[in-house]
């Protein structure tokens, strides 16, 4: 199990005295009688207040306010080499937000086949999407293959807080991760430093002595989509409850021919195409000459409030991750049945 480091109470400091010299004035010389004056009572001088405590800023539950739309295409993430103290063979793109801050991030990490991540955790759920290849992820403080499960492109897991797990390369892989920072990877080598305070974004819970959640891409449990949405749509709540305000993760799947006229957000909507191709374009019409199409593996955010459409081409599976409550809100209200 990890080290804690445990802190030390800060000394309390003493107060230095200072000895007040009293002076004395030499008595004024007698004034003759005078009719005698009601004496008025004393003023008292005001209490100030005593200074108020500031008050700590609350962690942001979202990155600084976006006013356009955020774009990685698959193939063209910046890719760079991993943080020291990381195996070879990783390299790692951010796409928005930042890991070691306190808002909601999204990274990718490109892992060579010959990478492997011995036992470890995160202070922080980690919730992977396979973009592509395959990894192999397991759970002990020992790494044993044996142990552990193979994902493939299109599969999400949600490793547990703190859970200590292993992980390594079947066919080089693109993972995405999408969080609540701060984020970090400690090895059970190191003194594990201490765990960062709760986030002003609640992430689901999971159930006692659970250490993942798996979804699988074939065999995710899809529904209808809730009333409202136009047919053709079916959605997959994976993790979290987006009518609440916690991390959520969802899929919908749409069969081609499907479309969502403009609509918006009232939060940031982060979507990752797993399979099919999906266009998106900005306005109060829906005009698809002035919008742009995303394929497998491509991945964007929407600003909140920000009038867009949607449209399939090819049946296609999305991927939302962000926090509620979060709904899709019409720019021109729909006609009741």
């Amino acid at each position: 199990m990890p080290h804690r480091i445990h802190r030390l109470s800060p000394l309390v400091a003493l107060t230095a005295l200072t000895a007040l010299t009293a002076c004395s004035e030499p008595e004024p010389a007698a004034l003759p009688p005078t009719e005698p004056v009601a004496a008025e009572p004393p003023v008292e001088p005001p209490v100030e207040p005593p200074p108020a405590e500031p008050t700590p800023a609350p962690p942001k539950a979202e990155p600084a306010p976006m006013t356009e739309q955020i774009v990685v295409k698959a193939g063209a993430e910046d890719f760079k080499p991993c943080a020291p103290g990381l195996p070879p063979g990783c390299e790692m793109a951010i796409m928005e937000g930042d890991p070691a801050g306190d808002g909601v991030f999204s990274v990718r990490f490109r892992l060579a086949d010959t990478f492997v991540m011995p036992p470890h955790h995160h202070p922080r759920s980690e919730r992977v999407t396979i973009v592509s290849g395959k990894v192999g992820v397991g759970f002990g403080d020992t790494l044993d293959k044996a142990k552990g499960q193979v994902f493939s492109a299109g599969d999400f897991y949600v490793n547990a807080r703190e859970a200590h797990h292993y992980v390594w390369v079947v066919e080089p892989a693109v993972l995405q991760i999408n969080g609540v920072g701060p984020w970090q990877a400690i090895q059970l080598t190191t003194i594990a430093p201490p765990r960062p305070p709760d986030s002003a974004i609640r992430e689901a819970a999971m159930p006692e002595g659970t250490t993942q959640l798996v979804v699988k891409a074939d065999a995710t449990q899809f529904g209808p989509c809730p009333p409202g949405l136009p047919p053709g749509c079916e959605m997959a709540a994976m993790e979290g409850d987006a009518r609440e305000p916690m991390f959520f993760s969802t899929r919908f799947r749409a069969k081609a021919g499907f479309t969502m006229p403009p609509h918006h957000h009232p939060m940031p909507e982060r979507v990752t195409i797993v399979s099919g191709k999906v266009g998106v374009g900005f306005g109060d019409t829906l005009d698809k000459a002035k919008g742009q199409v995303f394929s497998a593996g491509d991945f964007y955010v929407n600003p909140p409030g920000k009038h867009h459409f949607v449209w399939v081409e090819q049946e296609a599976v999305l991927q939302i991750n962000g926090v509620g409550p979060w709904k899709a809100i019409p720019v021109k209200p729909v006609a009741a049945p």
